[in-house]
């Protein structure tokens, strides 16, 4: 799958040289933890984070000449510091050059790029601009699409219910290790019979309670290792 099929766009975007109180507002009426900073010709010059204004208050503490910090700074980063502390633009306390990703880019590039710098927001570029954002809750949603229900209607016997969770199960490169049985009784999904390890029997749960119409499952499987594999 790829970045431009979950990423959030349009991008809520701030100039430079706005304030700082009007980028809060920004952040609070669109209840973001971010925002993507960009100039007049929509490149990208940053990013302003919650982080960015929590480090505003504690460059302030250490700019401070009375604080144990300030024996740690030169004279150009206790100016730098003070900037950030200071500062009333979104251009004195954004993190500039943002880690960004190309659009055609995959999900697990951009999961192994957020992990790797410790950043929960990947602005998307293509030719130069700004096109969309990509966060942490994007990866939530397009999760919770995986783990929505297998089928779009739901079963509407015990015996759909009973062939469907064998389908699925059956469908299973893991399940030829098994032994399985499925039975139905008012929604709720009884597994017997018998299973190499405990991870084939969670499998075999995991496969029942994704059927809709599914109300519970029983799991009585037997564990037996290096199970002789013959169909049941």
């Amino acid at each position: 799958m790829l970045v431009q099929t979950i990423m959030t766009t349009p991008v809520v975007t701030i100039h430079p040289d706005d304030t700082l109180a009007d980028a809060i507002t920004l952040m609070d009426y669109h209840r973001l933890s971010g925002l993507a900073v960009v100039d007049h010709q929509g490149r990208l010059c940053g990013v302003l984070s919650e982080g960015d204004l929590l480090r505003r208050i504690e460059f302030g503490s250490a700019t401070k000449s009375d604080h144990w910090w300030s024996g740690f700074f030169g004279s150009d980063g206790l100016a730098e510091a003070y900037k950030k502390a200071n500062g009333r633009k979104v251009c004195d306390v954004m993190s500039e050059g943002p880690i960004t990703i190309g659009l055609d880019a995959t999900l697990a590039e951009a999961a192994t790029l957020m992990e790797t710098h410790h950043v929960k927001r990947l602005p998307v570029e293509k030719d130069g601009r700004l096109v969309g954002i990509l966060s942490r809750s994007d990866f939530v949603k397009a999760l919770g699409r995986f783990v929505a229900p297998s089928y779009e209607e739901q079963a509407t016997s015990d015996g759909e219910i009973q062939e469907r969770v064998k389908a699925e199960i059956a469908n299973q490169r893991w399940a030829m290790d098994c032994r399985i049985r499925v039975d139905v009784e008012g929604g709720r999904v009884k597994l017997s019979g018998y299973a190499p390890s405990d991870e084939h029997k969670s499998a075999a749960e995991v496969a029942a309670e994704n059927v809709v119409g599914v109300v519970a499952v029983e799991d009585v499987i037997k564990m037996i290792p290096n199970l002789p594999v013959y169909a049941m």
